[in-house]
């Protein structure tokens, strides 16, 4: 995606600095609080490269300053602060703040089945790292307990050698934090114990590696893609959630392409109802937070127009929502879901929105094929034997292969909208040209091999494969 920016000027807002590069994301965009008044925006796709950021008035700018990696990026701050016309191209974080912001990104973005509470420790490791005590001392407390049953596998020798490595710098970052309570002697000690161990089991890495398969492939063919004929039977049709306006990894997965949303015309009701479905995530408590904030509604197709609105609530392990529809709507209609804090103006319905949704669902499909792809290359080393390497590269190049294939298919969804456009729609049409854009940058990058960026390497929860169900940890949990 850098490669396609150009010299940009820095922006006087009032008292605020603000640079834009004038991209488009090719996963999605991903904010990251640098310090009080500071914000940078990063794709997730490349978490080191700032795409655009924001200093407010009266903020400390040396904070920006010294979380990217360009030595001579003060002097141009302080420059437009006084009133200097300074163009610069984008700034790079450096390996602390890359990995602060892959953080937030799997957070945020990665549909991929994740331990929230081993999430929960590498968010508090990342924060640790650049000095946040405060913040990374609750995070510790509350996923201590998953620390301890990771440190119980890793001696029990169920980890691979990576993810010790990883679990071996979050035990000493807890300890450090936890170390004026009682956790923080527990922390220590696990700590020294993983770092003791230097032998690991090759028959451990290849299991590892074909649970990540099985957990993070999909395929990406499916008999009703979104867009496509999209109703089953007369009373049911399918749909499709949108990752922008609900919290990820709530409602179960199944890839791209496959519908995970039902909506069921009830027959014989004097005003017309028709129920929606979804299925949540395995681990997820259908009590929690997010799960009893979700609403969904009904769309007219074409005009984008709401129809009905309903809270969700939970039966078993779906959630369902009683939505006021009549049969003749319920033939134009398209469904979905949406958490409360969603304002309803950025539900994106009716065409030619609905086909924005399927790109961003195959780009973020694209980018968790891709961060499989390198928790699998960093998963093996020299003394693994060449059975396990030969798996490795093998669930390498698979997984390469998805992530290109949705990228692609993304690509040629932007391509037919905008050849469909009018010519009224000029500034749609350059829009969507930046996406395609970023999105082909996205692809010769994956295309290239290369490594990622210092700072990218594979979280913690990337490398161990998320529990089916919820334990005494909070694994289960939302956070």
């Amino acid at each position: 995606m850098s490669e396609s920016m150009t010299l940009q000027p820095i922006q006087v807002d009032g008292g605020d600095l603000y640079w834009d590069g004038d991209v488009a994301p090719s996963v999605a965009e991903v904010v990251v609080p640098i310090a009080a008044g500071i914000d940078v925006v990063v794709d997730a796709a490349d978490t080191s490269t700032v795409v655009r950021w924001r200093v407010a008035e009266g903020s400390d700018a040396q904070a920006l300053s010294g979380a990217c990696a360009e030595t001579d990026f003060h002097e141009r701050l302080a420059g437009a602060s006084n009133g200097r016309e300074i163009y610069c191209a984008a700034v790079h974080l450096n390996p602390l703040w890359t990995r602060r912001a892959l953080t937030a990104a799997i957070a945020r973005w990665s549909v991929a089945p994740i331990d929230e509470g081993v999430l929960m420790l590498d968010d508090a490791t990342s924060r640790h790292l650049l000095g946040d005590r405060v913040e990374s001392y609750g995070r510790f407390a509350l996923a201590s307990p998953t620390l301890e049953i990771l440190g119980d596998e890793c001696l029990g020798g169920e980890l691979s050698s990576s993810a010790a490595d990883e679990l071996a710098i979050v035990s000493l970052a807890a300890a450090d934090v936890l170390s004026e309570t009682a956790w923080g002697h527990v922390m220590i000690g696990i700590a020294a114990q993983v770092q003791a161990i230097t032998t690991f089991d090759d028959e451990t890495l290849r299991r590892w590696i074909e649970e990540l398969v099985d957990a993070a492939s999909h395929g990406l063919v499916d008999t009703d893609m979104a867009g496509g004929v999209r109703t089953l039977r007369p009373t049911v049709s399918s749909g499709y959630s949108d990752p922008h306006v609900l919290p990820l990894r709530i409602l179960a997965w199944r890839g791209a392409g496959t519908p995970d949303l039902e909506a069921t015309l009830l027959a014989g009701t004097e005003s017309g109802s028709v129920i929606l479905s979804a299925q949540l995530a395995p681990g997820v408590d259908s009590n929690c937070r997010e799960a009893c904030e979700m609403s969904a509604y009904a769309a007219d197709r074409r005009s984008g127009t709401l129809l009905s609105t309903a809270p969700m609530t939970w039966n078993g392990h779906n959630l369902v929502g009683m939505l006021d529809l009549s049969e003749d709507a319920f033939a134009d209609a398209c469904f979905g879901v949406f958490h409360a804090s969603t304002d309803l103006h950025d539900l994106r319905v009716g065409d030619p929105l609905t086909a924005l949704v399927e790109v961003d669902r195959f780009m973020v499909e694209s980018w968790r094929s891709r961060r499989a792809a390198v928790a699998a290359r960093y998963a093996v080393d020299s003394s693994s034997d060449s059975a396990t390497r030969r798996a490795a590269m093998s669930a390498v190049r698979g997984f390469i292969r998805e992530s290109l294939e949705a990228a692609e298919f993304a690509v040629e969804t932007l391509m037919n909208m905008v050849s469909e456009l009018g010519d009224g729609s000029a500034v749609l049409s350059v829009l969507l040209t930046k996406r395609i854009e970023a999105i082909k940058s996205y692809v010769r990058a994956v295309e290239s091999g290369n490594d990622v960026q210092a700072g990218g390497h594979p979280l913690l929860c990337e490398l161990l494969i998320a529990r089916r169900e919820s334990d005494d940890a909070v694994g289960g949990a939302r956070w």
